[in-house]
């Protein structure tokens, strides 16, 4: 399936961004 390739793609953006929120977070 070529699916997993996006899905990945996505789940990994995801990710980055709840790091960065989680950053974020974390220095207020």
């Amino acid at each position: 399936m070529k699916n997993n390739r996006t899905l990945s793609v996505i789940i990994s953006t995801i990710t980055a961004i709840m790091m960065t929120i989680i950053m974020i977070n974390g220095a207020g």
